[in-house]
């Protein structure tokens, strides 16, 4: 009952599409049987004739590259059953049949979107892109190249650094509906499993790894590693890592203590901070160490003028030389 089955031999026994199907399984049963009239044969439209008996028959579908008939070829056929069945101008009528004459693996490759209520020109537009994608698809490239070609895109498959686990899954998941409708068959559960646990990321895997031995089929580490991950969200919130700063602001130095943004009280950095060099000196710092010497030698000449008291009274300093005020006679008179 699948609408996406390809087996042949259901598709020969039951018909090529989903409703085929149901139709024949509901009249095949005794209460409900086809009406029949034995005695009058079939109607048969009359058609010209034709000896390929493939330029009215629209319900051949077009394979792609493993197609016998040229794309070229294909398209003229599709363009005069348009136009026997009045389809021409009508670009919703012309996109439906269009799609029902494409081969499952070129309908993942071109993926058809219908444009939904609008004007014809979407719809219009939409059918041009899909003849341009089967004209660039088809031209000059064999089936056996381009399951080659999903093959290789499929091995090669791998999770990108900033890429999901579930965006990851579902492209995936599409390579290998791609290379099973090229290869005509559902891709082994091991190959599923060895391809995905190999084209994880390091910390992925091993996740994985630790669940492949509760793991029965492909989807069970697939939704294993995905409720992992929104947990993970769910518990480290959305915030956590994008607003935090990567280090503390710098606080201002110049107080006794300074109480930071993380709460936490400074020491006044003059007692944390090293001594500069002579070096490092600022030009603040070399105009404040020669205005003091100024001052000082300017001071030391004042007090050179002013009498020694000792020597005054009592004619002994004990200082001598090294005293600071003036033992010059003129004076101390």
């Amino acid at each position: 009952y699948s609408p996406f089955c390809c087996d042949p031999s259901v598709c020969r026994k039951y018909g090529n599409s989903l409703q085929d199907r149901l139709d024949t399984l509901a009249f095949s049963g005794n209460d409900a049987n086809l009406p029949t009239t034995p005695s009058e044969p079939p109607a048969t439209p009359v058609r010209a004739a034709d000896p390929t008996n493939q330029g009215n028959d629209d319900s051949q579908q077009h394979v792609g590259t493993s197609d016998p008939r040229p794309y070229s070829a294909w398209r003229r056929l599709f363009n005069i059953s348009c136009r026997q069945y009045g389809l021409s101008g009508d670009g919703v009528a012309i996109f439906y049949a269009l799609i029902r004459c494409l081969s499952p693996a070129l309908q993942l490759v071109i993926n058809p979107a219908p444009p939904g209520v609008g004007p014809i020109q979407g719809w219009t537009a939409e059918v041009n892109r899909i003849f341009d994608e089967l004209s660039r698809s088809c031209s000059g490239v064999s089936d056996s190249l381009a399951q080659l070609s999903a093959q290789q895109s499929f091995s090669a498959i791998l999770q990108k650094a900033d890429e999901s686990v579930c965006d990851f899954s579902m492209r995936f998941s599409d390579a290998a509906a791609e290379l099973a409708s090229y290869k005509g068959e559902l891709v082994a559960d091991d190959v599923l499993r060895t391809t995905y646990l190999k084209a994880l990321s390091a910390p992925w895997r091993k996740v994985a790894l630790d669940l492949l031995q509760r793991c029965n089929t492909f989807d069970d580490p697939v939704q294993g590693l995905a409720q992992r991950e929104r947990l993970e969200r769910a518990v480290a919130g959305p915030e956590s890592q994008s607003n935090r700063p990567s280090r503390p602001p710098t606080p201002v130095t110049g107080s006794k203590s300074v109480v930071a943004k993380w709460g936490i009280n400074v020491v006044d950095g003059s007692s944390v901070d090293p001594k500069p060099s002579d070096n490092e000196k600022s030009e603040d710092d070399v105009v404040a160490n020669v205005t003091t010497t100024s001052s000082s030698r300017r001071r030391h000449r004042q007090q050179k003028h002013k009498p020694c008291y000792n020597m005054q009274r009592t004619g002994f300093c004990r200082f001598g030389d090294r005293c600071k005020y003036s033992h010059d006679p003129a004076i101390l008179a």
